[in-house]
């Protein structure tokens, strides 16, 4: 269960490898930073037996183990601008915190960036 609560993790990863060069966009460290937390404590929200096997130490032990294999995997493009604005990545955080779980799984994460 653990790959399973990590590839979901890691999903916020994948999201924010999309880059675009415009201004005014929060860079892809940024959306980690503001998204991974919120990510994972849906992660526990929903799965909360899985999480706290997988991340004993909690949502803290989730958004850095996740924000740390994403500097790993994607190095400096993590400074390049993200897909989407400031007001996109809050609607979609907003969206995503108030979203239902379903069976036992966090929900699919509303947006792209």
């Amino acid at each position: 269960m653990r790959s399973h609560l990590t590839r979901t993790a890691s999903l916020v990863v994948v999201l924010s490898s999309v880059t675009a060069a415009c201004a005014g966009r929060p860079s892809v460290q940024e959306v980690l930073d503001q998204s991974t937390p919120v990510i994972c404590e849906k992660l526990k929200e929903c799965a909360p037996t899985s999480f706290t096997a997988a991340f004993p130490g909690g949502v803290d032990e989730c958004t850095s183990k996740t924000k740390a294999e994403a500097s790993k995997k994607y190095g400096s493009d993590v400074s390049k601008s993200s897909v989407c604005t400031d007001d996109e990545l809050e609607t979609c955080l907003k969206d995503y915190k108030a979203a239902a779980c379903s069976g036992g799984t966090a929900p699919k994460i509303p947006c792209d960036c």
